[in-house]
């Protein structure tokens, strides 16, 4: 699970810096890679870990290929649909 959070993570960081560029037209909004950056590593790296953490020592008695399976699949959906939520919602708000 280190691995695919870790890839995730990169992903995700990439992504958050692509797409909120894209919507950077002058300079009022100029903050708003570093505020979203921050809802990044505030919101996302601590998600994140909470998989990487769980999988140090697998819970007892589970299907641990299909719990396996759906934390992975989890971590890749936050880490390609967080970015475009979150700048989608201070684009919103106006930022």
């Amino acid at each position: 699970m280190s691995d695919t959070v870790a890839h995730a993570l990169l992903v995700c960081t990439a992504l958050q810096i692509c797409v909120t560029m894209q919507f950077i037209d002058n300079a009022a909004t100029s903050a708003l890679p570093l505020v979203v950056l921050l809802v990044l590593v505030v919101g996302v790296m601590p998600l994140f870990r909470h998989y990487d953490r769980t999988w140090e020592c697998p819970p007892p008695g589970t299907d641990h290929a299909a719990h396996f399976r759906r934390d992975r699949i989890m971590v890749w959906i936050a880490a390609i649909g967080l970015p475009f939520a979150t700048t989608g919602i201070f684009i919103l708000l106006g930022w």
